[in-house]
């Protein structure tokens, strides 16, 4: 596939992820108003969850991606496969604290599972295969998630976005280097992008 079909392929996750986003921010809102919790509650706790997933995932994941880009493809789809689950466990920690079961948390989070697994291995395929295109890649995924960043963004910065940028260091910084291969170069688009707080 060219990598116009690539790009375009992206984009429709995208939608998906924003849509699918869309529909779970809303059963979450019915489910929390009972109980006077607000999004920005659940935003904040789903967010100190995943800051413990986030220092599981740098013991687990050390290794730079391979050279080889089959190779390089199927460790990023098993790093991001097992940060999803990490990610879906947080989440039902969280649902469960307003009396959600178990069970319907692990089916809401499937919505957004695929969709997010689906953006970030096409961004980083593109990204392997037209390295020139990583800004436009990650600005593009950035700037159309925002309408749902309450939930998407603390997920999102596992994967290297969020709104301090790549500096050296940085979570960013590290996830960039794991999930892409660290390609983000300092005062780059998007490295702007996120210090302005994607």
């Amino acid at each position: 596939a060219s990598a116009a079909d690539n790009i375009h392929q992206i984009m429709q996750n995208i939608t998906d992820l924003v849509s699918n986003a869309a529909v779970l921010r809303d059963e979450i809102q019915s489910e929390i108003q009972k109980r006077n919790i607000t999004i920005e509650n659940i935003s904040d706790m789903l967010s100190a969850e995943l800051a413990v997933v986030f220092e599981q995932l740098q013991t687990e994941f050390t290794e730079p991606l391979p050279e080889n880009k089959t190779e390089r493809y199927k460790q990023r789809e098993r790093m991001v496969s097992i940060t999803m689950i990490k990610v879906e466990d947080a989440f039902v920690i969280c649902a469960t604290t307003w009396d959600v079961s178990e069970n319907d948390a692990r089916a809401q989070f499937q919505s957004i599972s695929l969709p997010v697994k689906q953006v970030v291995l096409g961004a980083g395929n593109v990204i392997d295969n037209h390295p020139e295109l990583i800004e436009i890649i990650l600005l593009t995924v950035a700037v159309l998630l925002l309408p749902e960043s309450f939930l998407l963004r603390s997920i999102l910065s596992l994967f290297g976005f969020g709104p301090y940028g790549p500096i050296k260091g940085s979570a960013a910084a590290w996830a960039q280097r794991i999930f892409f291969g660290g390609v983000v170069k300092s005062g780059s688009w998007f490295s702007f992008l996120q210090k302005a707080g994607m």
